[in-house]
C-alpha cells in the first residue's frame, strides 16, 4: 500500500465507452492490428469528425495523410502521429479580403503486434502494448480541472479513441481494461515540492481544462459496434479496474 499521505488529489479524466463518437475533439487515437487497419476503415471510423462535410479537397488531403501514416509504420507494430485537416473551415472577412482557415486535428495511429509476434503468455489483442503506447503518448497526464485554479471557468476537451479489429466484439473488454489502466483515479506523486518555476498562463489553462476520453469500437470495415450490453460491460470493467487501482495505491 502507498503511504504517501501528501499526494495531490488526482482529478482523473472521464472515461466513457460509447457507440456515439464525439464530434468536436482535440485529438483522435486509432488502435488496431495492421491486418484490420486501412485508410478505408479509418476514414469510415472517423467520418463524424474528420469527414463531416463534402469538402473534396480537404477530404482528399486527409485521406492522403492517413495513407502516408499507415505506410510509415513499416514494421508489424508501431505508431505514427500527424495533423489531419478535419474538413471544417472558418472564414474571416474584412473590407478587402476573405480568409479561409482549415482546422486540423491531431491523429495518432497505434498498430498492435500480430498474433504470431505475441508471447504465449499474452492476450492476442496485446493489452500491454495498448497500455504502454497510450502511456508513452501521454494519456495518463489527462485530468479534470482543479478546483483550486485561479480561473472561475473551465474548458472541456475530448480525446476520441477508435479501436478497430475484425474480431472486435471478442476483444472489447480486453481493450477496455488496457485503456482504463492508463487513466488512474489516484496520483501518488507528492505535491509538497517547491515549484521550480513561476506559474504561467499555460499552467493555469491546463488546470482549468476538463478532459474527457471517449472510446468507440469498430469492425475492420469501420462499422461501429452498437450493442448496448457490450458497452455496459466495457464501462463496468473499466470502472472496476480504475477503482481497484485506486484502492490499492491510495494511502
Amino acid at each position: 500500500m502507498n503511504l504517501n499521505s501528501t499526494a495531490k488529489e488526482n482529478k482523473a479524466a472521464r472515461l466513457t465507452f460509447s457507440p456515439t463518437p464525439a464530434v468536436v475533439v482535440s485529438e483522435i487515437i486509432i488502435i488496431g492490428r495492421k491486418a484490420s487497419l486501412s485508410t478505408a476503415s479509418i476514414v469510415a471510423s472517423t467520418s463524424a469528425t474528420l469527414f463531416s462535410n463534402d469538402d473534396a479537397t480537404t477530404t482528399t488531403t486527409a485521406r492522403s495523410i492517413i495513407d502516408a501514416m499507415l505506410n510509415s509504420i513499416r514494421d508489424s507494430d508501431g505508431k505514427a502521429t500527424s495533423f489531419v485537416p478535419n474538413a471544417s473551415t472558418t472564414s474571416t472577412t474584412t473590407s478587402t479580403t476573405t480568409t479561409s482557415t482549415t482546422k486540423v486535428t491531431k491523429v495518432t495511429i497505434i498498430v498492435l503486434p500480430p498474433p504470431d509476434k505475441i508471447s504465449r503468455n499474452n492476450h492476442p489483442f496485446s493489452p500491454h502494448s495498448i497500455s504502454d503506447s497510450l502511456v508513452s503518448h501521454g494519456l495518463m497526464k489527462l485530468h479534470r480541472s482543479s478546483s483550486s485554479s485561479s480561473s472561475s471557468s473551465t474548458t472541456e476537451k475530448t480525446v476520441q479513441i477508435h479501436v478497430i479489429d475484425h474480431q472486435i466484439e471478442e476483444h472489447m473488454c480486453t481493450a477496455a481494461v488496457a485503456i482504463a489502466r492508463t487513466l488512474p483515479l489516484y496520483d501518488s506523486k507528492s505535491n509538497t515540492k517547491t515549484p521550480t518555476k513561476t506559474p504561467t498562463k499555460d499552467d493555469d489553462d491546463d488546470a482549468t481544462t476538463t478532459w474527457n476520453v471517449n472510446v468507440a469500437f469498430h469492425h475492420e470495415t469501420g462499422e461501429i459496434v452498437t450493442a448496448p450490453h457490450l458497452h455496459r460491460t466495457a464501462n463496468a470493467v473499466a470502472d472496476g479496474v480504475r477503482l481497484s487501482a485506486e484502492l490499492g495505491d491510495a494511502p
